[in-house]
């Protein structure tokens, strides 16, 4: 229990701060000095900051919460894919409230987010992988 509420802790602070900064990135990179909070859509609102950095915590919180999944399932297949799946499906939800999906983007999330999946976990896999390499050389 402990350590669920450390990964949410920590996660939710991570979401909130990840997608403040990305908020403020896209909105200098899309406005000519505007700040949107997340919906592209409208000018900036306490009321759109505070619902906003809401979903970022949750979505962190959520996204630190899955990594468990890969300390009960033993195939890391079966683990890869519902960690996936489990990161994917609420990220489109956010995506598609927060006006940042459409039906004609969908595709391009999809593939993005899978490409981003996967060079982190191959990225993590040798990671890991050297770390075990390292620990077995100085066994022997």
């Amino acid at each position: 229990m402990r350590k669920v509420l450390k990964l949410s802790i920590i996660g939710g602070l991570v979401g909130t701060f990840v997608g403040l900064w990305l908020s403020i990135f896209f909105s200098g990179l899309a406005t000519t000095g505007s700040f949107y909070a997340s919906l592209p859509t409208s000018d900036f609102t306490w009321k759109m900051m505070v619902t906003s950095s809401l979903l970022w915590a949750l979505l962190g919180a959520w996204m630190s919460l899955a990594q468990l999944i890969f300390d009960y399932i033993n195939s890391l297949l079966v683990a890869t894919i519902l960690h996936a799946s489990v990161i994917y499906l609420p990220l489109v939800g956010v995506a598609w409230h927060e006006h940042w999906l459409s039906s004609t983007s969908f595709l391009a999330f999809s593939l993005i987010f899978t490409l981003i999946y996967l060079f982190i976990w191959f990225s993590v896999y040798y990671h890991i992988k050297h770390q075990l390499q390292a620990l077995n050389k100085k066994l022997h």
